[in-house]
């Protein structure tokens, strides 16, 4: 969706800012059973943003998935190609089961995705940058990868070697996993109770 002048302002996306990157030891979670629970904790969270777009755009966009410790999850829905859009993102929200949680907290940790990894500079240009923050155990990790989805299926793009690609591809796999289940699980509208508004002058040509 492509929102010029309203954007909801969600805790979710204030709660980027704790995402910091993790040391560089390994790090394996004791127990996944022992996730944070609280309805404010952010275990999941993926931010794509950048590229070739308008400042509008970028000050429009909301994280495409985020899931908190009580398994409530918010999800960007589809959106219609109409022109102008809707003012707002249609976001939905939903839950996840404990079950799932443990799974997915599993898969991160299984995938490498708990310690900083290298996902190499692709040799293109006007690419957005997919940042996946991932919290199971307190502390929280934020992987970033640039161009995440453009070229092959495998990651195989010029400029990114072969340890690169094989991170990239476990990195894209998790994002598909985690966002098809928080979308299953987003059944309901999400109704935001602020909004922030971004107002620029009138063009003619508009």
């Amino acid at each position: 969706m492509h929102p010029r002048f309203l954007t909801v302002t969600l805790a979710l996306i204030a709660a980027v800012g704790f995402a910091a990157c993790g040391s560089g030891s390994d790090r394996t979670v004791v127990s996944t059973s022992d996730l944070p629970s609280g309805a404010g904790d952010l275990i999941f969270l993926v931010d794509v943003r950048g590229g070739f777009t308008s400042a509008e755009y970028q000050l429009a966009i909301v994280p495409s998935v985020s899931v908190f410790g009580d398994g409530r999850v918010i999800v960007s829905g589809p959106v219609t190609e109409q022109y102008p859009p809707h003012a707002l993102p249609n976001l939905l929200t939903g839950t996840l089961s404990g079950e799932q949680l443990r799974a997915l907290a599993a898969r991160a940790e299984r995938d490498g995705l708990l310690r900083p990894r290298d996902f190499g500079e692709p040799a293109i240009s006007d690419s957005p940058t997919t940042e996946v923050t991932i919290n199971v155990d307190g502390t929280p990790v934020t992987q970033r990868a640039y161009a995440l989805d453009f070229g092959p299926g495998d990651g195989g793009l010029p400029g990114v070697d072969a340890a690169q690609r094989a991170a990239r591809a476990k990195l894209s796999g998790f994002v598909g996993d985690l966002s098809t289940a928080a979308m299953n699980g987003a059944t309901a509208p999400y109704v935001a109770s602020e909004v922030a508004v971004n107002v620029r002058p009138e063009r003619p040509e508009d």
